[in-house]
């Protein structure tokens, strides 16, 4: 995947990494240290290293921004998401110090890799470019800010207990549930972005501005390339007898769709050997942008009959598309929506959300 080439988001990836650092070292002089670094730890010790950076993070705050940032696990709000620019319940950047944005990102970075980390930089700059679209001399697009993102934690954080904690914004969010013994659940984690290409640009252009988004395009180019004529027509609904005709103008499993779309499409034994990996490979990109321990979504070892990929649309940055890897219990979803330069990529589990029943 090609980097950014946004210079503020850069810096501040650069800004955050190094506060983090710092973070991690004024939290251990206040915490039992995890035995080995969160980047060498197994699935559960994952667990146990995230209780240790909320915890740390907590510390640090003030009595007031305590109760915003936390509730009970029980509380019904867990089980909800959203990924517009609208108000959520916790603590917002814009209520944080810089020692606490820090050990913040230090929280984050416990579930995301560093491809991850850099799409979180970048999908929050494009708030400051939204904003400047979207501002008249007469009145400023408020809601369009890189300081409205909101941290919440659920329940106690505590290896031997079961807890929560969720960070969401515009364009992002990532539900994440702890159990003792167990490697965390990350679902549902969506990214967005808009622009993601500026007027003008090309497909291919460097200027793209979620560096994750031209890495999942360019797979997916691939695997268009390697479909036979028939293998093709099945994997676009439109062209087939399967499925819906008309291009989904959005993800199919947003806030309020707790089951799984139809299957369409076609599946993977009905494609190409080549290709059908080709099907793994785009997961791959999306799970990358978690940490290594978390990224256990996998369909290797699914029956083939039960993995479905489809696609409506163009394949190029510049174009409409919709496409879908959907298995019977996960699904990954890509849609523009009200134009190519925004948007949307979801990955779901009925079984894991909020970390299941």
């Amino acid at each position: 995947m090609t980097r950014g080439s946004n210079p503020n988001a850069r810096a501040t990836s650069s800004l955050f990494g190094l506060a983090g650092l710092a973070a991690c070292a004024w939290l251990a002089s206040f915490q039992d240290p995890v035995a080995t670094a969160p980047e060498a730890v197994d699935g559960a010790g994952r667990g146990q290293a995230m209780a240790v950076y909320a915890k740390g993070f907590l510390n640090g705050l003030s009595e007031r921004a305590k109760e915003l940032a936390t509730t009970t696990f029980d509380a019904p709000e867990r089980r909800t998401w959203a990924f517009g620019p609208v108000q959520r319940e916790g603590i917002k950047l814009g209520e944080l110090a810089l020692k606490d944005l820090a050990l913040l990102e230090a929280l984050l970075d416990t579930a995301l890799s560093p491809a991850g980390m850099e799409a979180w930089h970048e999908v929050r700059e494009l708030e400051n470019v939204l904003r400047k679209l979207e501002s008249t001399p007469e009145k400023t697009a408020t809601h369009r800010d890189p300081d409205l993102y909101w941290l919440r934690i659920y329940g106690e954080p505590d290896p031997r207990t079961t807890w929560s904690w969720r960070f969401e914004g515009h364009h992002f969010a990532l539900h994440v549930t702890c159990k003792p013994g167990l490697t965390p659940s990350v679902t549902p984690f969506f990214l967005g972005a808009s622009p993601l290409i500026g007027p003008g640009e090309l497909s291919g252009s460097k200027s793209t501005r979620v560096a994750a988004f031209t890495g999942l395009n360019t797979e997916l180019q691939r695997l268009v390339a390697m479909l036979d004529e028939d293998a093709a027509k099945k994997v676009q609904p439109s062209l087939s007898a399967d499925g819906p005709k008309k291009r989904p103008g959005d993800i199919r499993m947003g806030p309020g769709q707790p089951k799984l779309p139809a299957a369409s499409g076609a599946s993977l034994s009905e494609l190409p050997p080549e290709a059908a990996a080709q099907v793994g490979v785009i997961l791959q990109v999306y799970l990358d942008l978690l940490d290594p321990e978390l990224r256990t979504f996998w369909i290797d070892s699914l029956d083939p009959e039960a993995v479905h990929f489809a696609r409506w649309g163009g394949t190029g940055l510049d174009e409409a598309r919709t496409w879908s890897i959907l298995t019977e219990t996960f699904a990954f979803e890509v849609a523009t929506t009200d134009g190519p330069a925004h948007i949307h990529a979801l990955l779901r589990d009925v079984k894991q959300d909020f970390g299941g029943e």
